[in-house]
């Protein structure tokens, strides 16, 4: 009996392949051998039935003789030998995340705000040079950090709290600073504006008394004598200060008819024989 003829293995499932007394089944891929009583036949192999076969990111269809991965929001078939559903990396796409950095979750993913002192370029937050700005550390020297920087000032500066500028120093809170004089602070350092008679130094913070006496024009025809700020011109007896600084000597003026420039109201070097009426100029009339 040729058991072939009665398609015991199934139409389309197998081949069948008569035996002498008997008969065997060849099953198709995704059809396996079943014999039950005796009986010989191929049947759909579930491939469903199977954990996880078409992994996380799909649900499985049996269909006779093969089955289909149906894939999930955010993943894809897997172009292989064996249907199975792969997440899809959207971050891989560079306008996913545009102001952010792009974060893949399975089956879906995330976009992250890049923290300051980040910028974001092709779903990566990357540094911001901010030494590279001309504003950055004006007054001092910038240094680059991740996501920040930093200022190291020049003299006259210190950093500011937040180590992010340059803050000018007062020195005038130094009360030591420009003696016998006024501070003024300027950016980045301070000037000394000196009194009268006081003058600004290099060597130091200070305003040195000025020495009148060094100058021959300060007082002529007396003794100079200097003082802190100032100076006295000393004249000699018969001779009176004009304008700070000349001894002139006293003019004697005899009447009714002599008229003579003595040296000092006590010389007797003209010879009068009587008393005139004498006026000293500069001197009170007797």
């Amino acid at each position: 009996v040729n058991e072939c003829e009665l398609e015991l293995c199934g139409n389309g499932k197998g081949v069948c392949m008569n035996t002498g007394g008997s008969y065997n089944c060849h099953c198709n891929r995704g059809y396996q051998l079943k014999v039950q009583k005796g009986i010989r036949s191929c049947t759909d192999i579930d491939e469903c039935a199977r954990p996880n076969i078409c992994g996380d990111g799909g649900s499985c269809i049996n269909f006779p003789g093969h089955y289909k991965c149906d894939c999930h929001p955010g993943y894809r078939l897997k172009p292989s030998r064996q249907p199975l559903c792969e997440d899809i990396d959207e971050c891989l796409d560079s306008g996913t995340c545009p102001d952010g950095r792009c974060e893949n979750k399975p089956g879906s993913y995330k976009c992250i705000p890049c923290q300051p002192g980040f910028r974001a370029q092709n779903g990566i937050c990357y540094d911001v040079d901010e030494c590279a700005e001309d504003t950055a550390c004006k007054h001092g020297w910038c240094e680059n950090l991740a996501g920040s920087f930093r200022c190291s000032c020049g003299e006259g500066f210190v950093p500011a709290a937040d180590f992010r500028s340059c803050v000018d120093v007062n020195e005038c809170q130094n009360g030591s600073l420009c003696a016998h004089g006024v501070c003024v602070n300027t950016l980045g350092s301070f000037k000394c504006q000196c009194p009268v008679g006081f003058q600004a130094v290099k060597d130091g913070p200070r305003c040195k008394d000025v020495n009148e006496c060094d100058f021959p024009a300060a007082c002529i025809g007396g003794e100079c004598v200097n003082t802190v700020g100032s100076y006295q011109c000393l004249c000699r007896t018969g001779y009176q200060l004009e304008r700070n600084r000349k001894c002139q000597g006293l003019w004697l003026w005899v009447c009714p008819r002599e008229r003579a420039r003595l040296p000092s109201p006590s010389s007797s070097s003209w010879g009068l024989t009587r008393e005139p009426h004498v006026f000293v100029e500069g001197a009170p009339d007797p």
